[in-house]
């Protein structure tokens, strides 16, 4: 039987993620180009490329790379099936089941929001939402409620940014004052609410999604039709509270995470 050549840069990519999995730390463009036998030049373009699409996350402060959660959920599907196991997606999918509603986990993506997993709702408003949508992270649920754990310092630098690249929606640019406030109101409430911003006549409700620090931040949005979501928004904060509050409690204890819990008086 003939068998088939490896495509040389899907090679190299699995090779690179085999490399993170042998060594269980960051590794610099140099350490990989080095290891590997790639030249520097093309190994540096195949990881900006893995980063851009969010499986690699890059450190600033060390110049180095780490693999995302996104890589976990591709194969989590599989770790679902062993007893006892219980991944992200199974949460998410246990969470569309209670609520009948899309669940999406919303990444931090450079100055946008990316849906590393969906699981469509209901209701046909949400069909079109498909794992890797980008969203404009000020304008987006998810994008709110990580943009909140920002400083106000940061937050002002990326409205600046934003702004000036011309990336807001709907024509007017963000107000610093205004968006700034609503931060100040997402990180007293625990949660992020968006009414109509992506689709005209859909509400989103997002939470921080609490994980290690060398990963990008990540959030937990539930999103259904407006009326639908207004009549039962303390019920959907309730399940989408409860869904990540295992989270919330491992990280906190283990990684001494601080995360703010929703505020409960709004489920009242």
């Amino acid at each position: 039987m003939d068998r088939a050549e490896p495509i040389k840069s899907a090679a190299r990519a699995l090779e690179v993620f085999e490399l993170f999995s042998e060594r269980r730390q960051h590794l610099t463009v140099g350490e990989i180009a080095n290891t590997l036998g790639y030249p520097q030049s093309s190994t540096s373009v195949l990881l900006r490329s893995l980063k851009g699409l969010g499986y690699l996350h890059y450190i600033e402060e060390s110049r180095s790379y780490s693999p995302t959660y996104r890589i976990i959920l591709l194969g989590s599907w599989l770790q679902d099936a062993l007893p006892g196991s219980r991944s992200i997606l199974k949460m998410m999918e246990d969470l569309r089941e209670a609520s009948g509603c899309t669940v999406v986990l919303g990444v931090k993506s450079d100055a946008n929001v990316r849906y590393a997993s969906v699981f469509l709702g209901n209701f046909k408003s949400a069909q079109n939402i498909r794992i890797g949508t980008l969203r404009p992270i000020c304008l987006a649920a998810c994008g709110k409620v990580l943009v909140a754990r920002m400083s106000d310092p940061e937050i002002s630098r990326l409205i600046r940014r934003v702004n000036s690249e011309g990336t807001f929606v709907g024509g007017t640019p963000i107000d610093p004052q205004t968006f700034l406030a609503e931060m100040q109101a997402v990180r007293s409430l625990g949660y992020a609410e968006t009414v109509g911003a992506v689709t005209p006549g859909r509400t989103v409700l997002a939470m921080r999604l609490p994980g290690p620090p060398d990963q990008p931040p990540m959030a937990i949005g539930i999103g259904a039709p407006s009326d639908y979501a207004g009549e039962n928004k303390a019920d959907l904060l309730g399940l989408l509270s409860a869904a990540i509050a295992p989270y919330i409690s491992a990280f906190e204890t283990k990684l001494n995470c601080a995360v703010k819990p929703v505020n409960r008086s709004v489920l009242a």
